[in-house]
């Protein structure tokens, strides 16, 4: 009995072993480009870096201004990972080294309640997959996030089971830990907890008892963030970030003032400039009431305050817009930002100056309403644009798709087998080969996959939860952004599927062992030759050869 216990722990720690050994071999086959992140996935590793400088920064001043903090202090995205790069400081890296290598056991905990076999199998393509090592080696939330979710789901199906109240507890508490380091992470919990319900074996009472335990559990996690969110958000409506100067070189009727005063104060001051040297542009000898109808026709429509209470963070709006538009091409863009003011009242009617510094942006600006209409009306825009041509949308949605699979079918161990890395870094992405030999092993993949997905048919009790996050992973690709990072969230759930197909023999145990022993001895080779890089013809020489904030996407070669 007591041999049949420690059998499992056994594997768990031998798999953990083989993924720290695969994670480990990449990052010493590398050369650093930064110590936040690797050549192969910077992603949004300088946005977590700025971030957790800002919290110290804040911890030095309590009272630091919101326009000193990064991202003005406000809740544009989840908090979890600039929490736990603040936190951590540069030593997140060996966390991020050792939360990887254990998605391989826990994944193989979770399943092994199902069959052993099948838990066996996905195990080991976990630990080998080359997308979830680099994205170990670099400080984004992926990682942090995937193991909470996997820590979850070891209590998903014992409550399906076995009604229990701290359980439950416990598993909504970890759901709220992964909404703030995700926020998509809702519609998962949300799925997982309906499926929970319906497949519940035992009293009705109790299934109630649990979901308001698991609910309980979760709004005691995201409460304390709300808190600081919304009064931050309203601290940033309500207070002048430039006053309105007392006096001014043209004389303003008091109606006009408190017109101007009555505006969300991150918008004030840069108001009052703009409808004062309109005016004097025009030859107006004096600002009243009706002259504030010039904002209007600069930017086609007033100023107007920030959502005051988005749930957990306001870029969803944004991200949706930016992600559904005409030139949208399926990953990560900007450019909407960089669209002028469309001046509906003509750009004649405007002084110089001010047409020349309203011609767009590279990065969001809140003095900008066309800026703040994408944060506040962003789903309506997108959504408009998607009934207005369906055909569209729907080649975009293929094409997010497609992005999506070159993650979820990456190569294998840190030389990434049988692709290799050398390949196309897309904005804030990870790496992934291109070319005909990339498509034929994506292609290759797919078909496994339906083959697994078959195959877990017969046995929904083993794959539910994980269709159910290759469910939700897909509607999340096809409404906002595709990425490759967001198809390798999606290795362990596309390694059960094909633990399905090739376990249901002990012949397929057994070649799936000798497998990944294999990739693990090339990784270690990987390690001891080492790697040059080169990002667009320039070497990683211990530095990134780009800057910190870059949007556009790059070529890597690997020699």
């Amino acid at each position: 009995m007591i041999a049949n216990a420690r059998a499992p722990l056994a594997r768990a720690a031998l798999l953990f072993a083989l993924g720290l050994l695969v994670h480990a071999s990449l990052r010493a086959g590398l050369p650093d480009a930064e110590v936040a992140y690797s050549p192969l996935y910077k992603g949004d590793a300088p946005v977590w870096r700025a971030y957790a400088e800002s919290l110290r920064r804040v911890d030095a001043d309590p009272d630091l201004p919101l326009q000193a903090r990064f991202e003005l202090g406000l809740p544009l995205r989840p908090p979890g990972m600039g929490y736990l790069a603040y936190w951590f400081g540069d030593s997140i890296r060996w966390l991020l080294l050792v939360l990887g290598a254990s998605l391989a056991p826990l994944v193989y905990l979770v399943v092994r309640a199902g069959s052993e076999r099948v838990a066996i199998t996905a195990g080991l393509l976990t630990a080998s997959s080359a997308a979830l090592a680099a994205m170990s080696a670099s400080m984004n939330n992926e990682v942090p996030y995937l193991f909470v979710v996997l820590v979850g789901l070891l209590f998903l199906e014992p409550l399906r089971s076995r009604p229990c109240a701290w359980r439950a507890a416990a598993f909504g508490a970890l759901q709220g830990v992964a909404v703030l380091l995700r926020v998509e992470h809702a519609l998962f919990a949300a799925l997982c907890a309906a499926w929970g319900v319906l497949g519940r074996r035992g009293a009705g009472a109790r299934v109630g008892r649990d979901l308001a335990c698991g609910f309980a559990a979760s709004l005691l996690v995201l409460l304390p963030w709300h808190v600081h969110a919304w009064s931050t958000i309203d601290r940033f409506n309500t207070e002048s970030s430039s006053p309105v100067p007392a006096r001014s070189s043209l004389p303003w009727d008091d109606a006009a003032r408190a017109a101007i005063e009555a505006l969300p104060g991150f918008v004030r001051g840069t108001s009052y400039q703009i409808v004062e040297s309109t005016v004097r542009h025009r030859g107006g000898s004096s600002v009243t009431t009706d002259d504030l109808r010039v904002l209007g026709e600069a930017f086609g429509r007033q100023p107007e305050p920030l959502p005051g209470h988005p749930f957990v963070a306001l870029y969803g709006p944004l991200n949706f817009a930016l992600a559904n538009h005409a030139s949208a091409d399926g990953g990560f863009g900007v450019d909407l930002f960089a669209r002028p003011a469309p001046f509906p009242g003509g750009v004649e009617n405007f002084s110089p100056a001010f047409v020349a510094a309203s011609q767009g942006f590279s990065q969001l600006r809140f003095e900008f309403p066309p800026h703040v209409d994408l944060v506040v009306h962003g789903y309506g825009h997108g959504f408009a644009w998607m009934l207005s041509d369906p055909a569209s949308f729907l080649s975009l949605a293929g094409r997010k798709l497609w992005r999506f699979w070159s993650g979820v079918s990456h190569g294998l161990g840190a030389s990434a087998l049988p692709i290799g890395w050398s390949g196309v870094r897309r904005r804030v992405d990870l790496a992934v080969p291109d070319g005909a030999w990339g498509v034929a092993w994506r292609l290759l993949i797919l078909g496994l996959a339906v083959w697994g997905g078959v195959a877990a048919a017969r046995q929904r009790a083993v794959a539910m939860p994980w269709l159910l996050w290759i469910a939700s992973t897909t509607v999340v690709t096809v409404a906002f952004f595709g990425y490759a990072r967001q198809g390798a969230l999606c290795v362990p759930a596309f390694s059960v599927l094909l633990g399905c197909a090739v376990s249901r023999t002990v012949a397929g145990a057994r070649v799936a062992w000798a497998f990944a022993v294999t990739v693990v001895l090339v990784s270690g080779w990987f390690a001891w030759q080492g790697v040059s890089i080169t990002i667009d013809g320039v070497e990683v020489d211990g530095r990134d050869p780009w800057p910190a904030f870059d949007y556009a996407d790059r070529r890597l070669e690997l020699r």
